[in-house]
């Protein structure tokens, strides 16, 4: 009875119930909601807390079911778990996050139809870094390309797709 004392002193277990009770947790839950698709680099800058610890903190609200994690180009992004966004809302609003990806589908959206040298000459970029960042893109579902004659033409993909929001109001 005294050394389960000992083991336990100070120690509580996390439940759905008390989950929110840790100032830390409820931080970072606040800034998910704020922020839906943010990823780890840029919670870390927005709380200030220790990136091991984030990840503690982020692994308990996610085992007690009150986030998802959704992965896009290799990187967690972090939403509320409402069912408030479908999978293609998250892997849209995660894109949105990288600087890149979020170029790329605003000059989709603003000028549908745009060639590959398009893009390189609007982003500054070169062409072949063109074809592997909207390449993730197509694969994501996000972006759509048509054959013009020698040329491939980008085209939003989710415009009028059911539930899909507009990027630009994100």
């Amino acid at each position: 009875d005294r050394i389960r004392r000992y083991a336990t002193h100070g120690y509580r277990r996390i439940t759905e119930k008390n989950i929110f009770e840790h100032e830390t947790r409820h931080e970072i839950y606040e800034r998910i909601v704020a922020l839906p698709g943010v990823d780890l680099r840029t919670l870390i800058t927005l709380t200030g807390v220790n990136e091991n610890t984030l990840r503690y903190h982020l692994d308990r609200i996610h085992t007690e079911g009150k986030i998802k994690v959704t992965t896009a180009g290799g990187i967690s992004h972090y939403f509320e778990n409402h069912g408030k966004y479908s999978y293609e809302e998250q892997i849209l609003k995660a894109r949105m996050f990288r600087y890149g990806s979020s170029r790329i589908l605003h000059l989709v959206e603003d000028n549908p139809g745009l060639t590959r040298g398009e893009l390189a000459e609007y982003l500054g970029i070169a062409g072949p870094s063109v074809t592997r960042s909207v390449s993730h893109l197509i694969e994501d579902g996000l972006i759509r390309r048509e054959r013009d004659g020698r040329f491939s033409r980008y085209y939003p993909a989710w415009i009028n797709s059911p539930g899909m929001p507009d990027p630009v109001h994100m």
